[in-house]
């Protein structure tokens, strides 16, 4: 790679982190600031909002012309299932978002006066993964001072939606950058061989490539 193309490179990379770093921190304000107040009602309804636009936002940069399905008639749990069915999110996770729609914003939606108790939460924390659970956690710490008000219903309540908010973003976030990571990882191993003028590395690279790709078509094919 020339040093001109290096520069470039290492400029785009940067910026593509620090802007991904800048918007993700002012969506974690903006959920905060939409969602940490009110009653338990308007923290769950708001919460549900923001999981379903993450929802949709990750199969608008997946699917290839997405309006086709996401009209105003494709819910919550169409997209939830779309999702989960393109492997974006684990089935544990699917769980999470399942329980939270159907045994919690749902109680709301068909009875405004559903009181919602610590059962109900502590029913959704059990459900959560190693990784939902530790971002749940941490936001009861990072959060400490926010909601230092609040009972402990609603502390547990704001931590966890917080904490299922963005770990579909997350999902979201590897389901597509894992890939892209690997091909640019294999592009500079090659880039790096080519420079070095060294035809058998940059064979080995490439056949061990097309093993991994060709298992992969064989996975393929024996689970269609």
């Amino acid at each position: 790679m020339n040093n001109q193309a290096n520069t470039d490179f290492y400029s785009n990379r940067d910026f593509i982190y620090e802007t991904y770093e800048t918007n993700n921190k002012k969506a974690l304000e903006d959920f905060m600031s939409d969602t940490s107040n009110g009653t338990p009602l308007e923290v769950v309804l708001r919460s549900h909002l923001y999981f379903e636009n993450a929802l949709e936002n990750a199969l608008r940069s997946i699917l290839e012309n997405p309006d086709v399905i996401l009209t105003d008639r494709f819910t919550f749990s169409n997209k939830l299932s779309l999702v989960h069915s393109l492997g974006v999110i684990p089935e544990d996770f699917n769980s999470v978002l399942k329980y939270f729609n159907k045994s919690i914003r749902n109680k709301f939606a068909h009875n405004l006066k559903f009181e919602l108790q610590e059962e109900h939460v502590d029913q959704l924390i059990n459900r959560f993964n190693k990784q939902v659970k530790k971002d749940y956690d941490d936001a009861s710490v990072i959060l400490k001072d926010i909601l230092s008000s609040l009972s402990d219903l609603m502390k547990k309540l704001i931590c966890c939606t917080y904490a299922i908010w963005q770990n579909i973003r997350v999902y979201h976030k590897k389901y597509v950058l894992y890939p892209v990571a690997e091909e640019l990882n294999l592009l500079g191993s090659i880039i790096e061989i080519g420079e070095s003028k060294d035809l058998n590395k940059l064979i080995q690279v490439v056949e061990e490539r097309q093993l991994n790709l060709m298992q992969k078509l064989k996975e393929f094919s024996l689970n269609y």
